[in-house]
């Protein structure tokens, strides 16, 4: 994931708005998956 920051950083160094978009969704990516091992969890999967 770091690597694909630094990676995106190269390509689009002031693309500022494009940056945020870009954490954004991997912030939201990693709350889906979170939230999806909880309702398993809670499902006794």
């Amino acid at each position: 994931m770091l690597f694909a920051i630094e990676e995106f950083d190269a390509i689009h160094g002031d693309d500022i708005i494009g940056k945020a978009a870009l954490l954004s969704n991997q912030a939201i990516g990693v709350i889906v998956v979170r939230a999806t091992r909880v309702a398993e969890a809670a499902a006794g999967g």
